[in-house]
């Protein structure tokens, strides 16, 4: 079943176009330590689909299964941790906790694809997620989610000022969104 309404092979490569200025800024920073003497990206080939990089190959793996066209990979979970140590551990911080601040990086469209991919774990674990969780996956906006449960199209429960959607009306909506 598709989860995220808006991801498609543009959104793929744009996500990977992102993360491939990721490195190379990477890259020109590691300069400054051995010029000339940082990893190159190493091309790799996965049946038909040529990949720029390792870990291009693990993220198509997961936008398959967001998209509908895979089942989850096993290792999706730890390749998600990888990114998000990737971009946000600082090594001259010497931290190794890290907060993420997903307001900003939700922006970005490997932060979109992190916060989702997230999400759809927990709806395959069976757990409930809220009116900006599910806003995320269909490409509504929040107060859209808020107005479809109050005009009786989505069912929720208010916790505080959290509306909190059980995983199978989540993925009933989702389902609906997506065949519009």
């Amino acid at each position: 079943m598709r989860l995220v309404k808006y991801m498609n092979d543009a959104f793929y490569k744009d996500m990977i176009s992102e993360l491939e200025c990721g490195f190379q800024n990477l890259a020109w920073k590691f300069d400054h330590y051995s010029p000339g003497d940082y990893p190159r990206p190493q091309r790799i080939t996965i049946g038909s689909n040529v990949f720029p990089f390792p870990l291009a190959a693990e993220i198509y793996r997961i936008y398959q299964y967001l998209v509908g066209y895979e089942e989850a990979p096993e290792n999706m979970y730890d390749t998600l941790n990888s990114l998000c140590e990737l971009v946000w551990v600082n090594p001259f911080t010497s931290k190794l906790n890290y907060n993420i601040e997903w307001e900003l990086w939700e922006r970005t469209k490997l932060g979109l694809f992190v916060r989702c991919s997230f999400i759809a774990i927990q709806l395959e674990a069976g757990e409930s997620i809220n009116s900006k969780q599910l806003a995320l996956m269909t490409g509504l906006t929040t107060p859209g989610v808020v107005k479809k449960i109050r005009d009786g199209h989505l069912k929720a429960v208010k916790k505080g000022r959290t509306w909190v959607i059980s995983a199978d009306d989540a993925l009933s909506f989702i389902k609906s969104q997506v065949e519009k």
